[in-house]
């Protein structure tokens, strides 16, 4: 006849093996959730349609706003490249009311003379959307780009 201390010790080396199975499978679960599923769920965030270009609008917590093309990702920072970025116009001194208030510079001609790149910090960034072939800010900047061209020729 067993005596419950053998009973005992019997479930509990019962338990060990189940146990390490279900760390096991768990383990196993994340990461495969981790190197398959969210990939593909933070690129499409990126990417979006397949109507976009390749810009996107960064929008940040301090109400800033750049567009451009990443360039690299990793979980602290976004690098931009070719960077355009949204300034208020000055106003006509006739007071005619013009075209938008607004309009889209590349951060290069920007007056402290930055590199065509920008690194955001992800703390900062609170949306990061991709931007339509046909958007007004994709179009802007390829008719900015087209007038560059044209009077470097």
């Amino acid at each position: 006849m067993m005596n419950i201390n053998s009973e005992k010790n019997l479930a509990s080396k019962k338990k060990i093996p189940l146990l390490l199975v279900i760390i096991t499978v768990s383990a196993l679960i994340i990461g495969l959730f981790y190197f398959l599923v969210l990939p593909k769920i933070k690129s499409r965030n990126v990417k979006g349609a397949k109507d976009t270009s390749e810009y996107v609008g960064v929008f940040l917590t301090n109400t800033q706003v750049y567009f451009g093309k990443i360039k690299k990702e990793d979980p602290s920072y976004i690098i931009l490249t070719d960077v355009f970025f949204v300034a208020k116009k000055p106003k006509v001194a006739g007071g005619q009311a013009t075209e938008s208030a607004y309009s889209i510079n590349p951060l290069i001609n920007d007056p402290i003379g930055p590199a065509d790149e920008i690194k955001l910090n992800r703390v900062n960034i609170s949306t990061i959307q991709p931007l339509r072939n046909n958007s007004v800010v994709v179009q802007r900047i390829k008719l900015y780009k087209e007038q560059t061209a044209r009077d470097t020729e």
